[in-house]
């Protein structure tokens, strides 16, 4: 396996809507594909997208946050996220947040060893809920069960001089 990276591009549209629908479900509402020029680091099996991330500036939090982060399930465990955002975070030279996802009966969240491996702390826990018997979840979840519940936890990677 040879894995190329690059930058995302306007015309990456339809290939990262495919594969956050795979993991996550439909995102449409999310502007997940707006100014897609440089927005992401993509990860390519040959001429398939096997993963995503990016660090966006301007978003919700007092500095730039870890952007959409997925991966093809088929690739997981084999340190392809970890390397992508040790590369991004290199020459960030501010704190970092990165809102993290779990299934609400988990106690880790799915990027638990990417936050551990790269020096994030958890700031908020639970910042958002979603339970299904509350929220319509059902169409946009490719995790949705009747019952289910998932929660964002916030964390931070604080700013070091030693995490250069």
């Amino acid at each position: 396996m040879t894995i190329i990276y690059r930058k995302s591009k306007e015309g990456d549209s339809k290939i990262i809507k495919e594969l956050v629908g795979k993991r996550f479900g439909n995102r449409d509402a999310y502007n997940i594909t707006d100014n897609l020029d440089g927005r992401y680091l993509l990860a390519f099996d040959e001429d398939k997208l096997i993963a995503m991330t990016g660090i966006i500036d301007g978003g919700y939090y007092n500095a730039p946050e870890i952007g959409w982060t997925c991966i093809d399930k088929e690739y997981e465990g084999n340190g392809i996220i970890t390397l992508m955002l040790s590369q991004l975070l290199k020459d960030v030279k501010s704190d970092v947040y990165c809102s993290c996802w779990r299934l609400g009966y988990n106690n880790k969240v799915n990027l638990d060893y990417q936050m551990k491996t790269l020096g994030f702390e958890p700031a908020i826990y639970e910042r958002i809920r979603f339970n299904s018997k509350y929220n319509n979840c059902s169409s946009i979840c490719v995790n949705y069960k009747e019952g289910c519940f998932c929660c964002e936890d916030l964390y931070i990677r604080k700013y070091k001089e030693d995490n250069e």
